[in-house]
């Protein structure tokens, strides 16, 4: 019987983690597509045939698509979450048609799956931000702003639907790790390190945001 199927976040992991041990970093990324889509109206609508768009986007003049997934794990494990978005948004390794909204969802498995920051220094791990994620932080930012005189339409511009720069890319990681931390500290169970981030994203997603709607 025909029906939806349900992938989850622990078997995207997996599957990323398989498909980096061999190096096939475009089955990686079909993964994270896959689970991103979801059904109409949920994480994404684009469909296969942008998809295949973006798997041929290689050429002879420039990297294939598995070189330039692999530049951005690379820059992801040596320079962090930031250098590795610059270098899918704006960079050599652009894939068009792969936007911010999706290779944030491969950069955050990719990441999951090969321990790439697991490490690092400031504690700032990759995470996922679309569309409905910018419009919390735009939500934020005006409420924010509004108590310091600030025009709302200022928020607007700074989180508008889409084309975040890399810097306001490591704003919002910078953001989401430190109100987890103090969720950590407010909120019993909620993770102390590893997954609490990660939550609060979900949540966040799933919610549209924890202040009033935006008029």
């Amino acid at each position: 019987m025909a029906g939806d199927a349900r992938v989850c976040r622990a078997e995207v992991v997996d599957s990323v983690r398989e498909s980096a041990a061999r190096g096939a970093w475009t089955e990686a990324l079909v993964a994270t597509y896959v689970w991103g889509r979801g059904k109409r109206g949920s994480r994404g609508g684009s469909g296969p045939h942008l998809l295949q768009a973006i798997l041929a986007s290689g050429d002879a003049r420039q990297p294939q698509v598995d070189v330039r997934l692999e530049n951005a794990v690379n820059a992801l494990r040596a320079s962090g979450p930031e250098a590795a978005y610059a270098r899918l948004r704006t960079g050599r390794d652009r894939l068009p048609g792969l936007g911010p909204a999706f290779f944030t969802k491969f950069l955050y498995f990719a990441d999951r799956a090969t321990g790439a920051t697991a490490g690092a220094p400031d504690g700032l791990r990759p995470l996922i931000l679309d569309r409905r994620l910018a419009l919390v932080m735009r939500r934020e930012a005006a409420l924010i702003g509004a108590e310091l005189g600030v025009k709302r339409k200022l928020a607007r511009w700074v989180w508008s639907d889409g084309g975040w720069t890399a810097h306001r890319y490591g704003v919002y990681l910078a953001w989401m790790h430190a109100a987890s931390r103090q969720l950590a500290e407010a909120v019993p169970g909620w993770p102390v390190e590893g997954g609490g981030a990660d939550l609060l994203e979900l949540a966040l997603f799933q919610r549209g945001g924890w202040g009033p709607e935006e008029s």
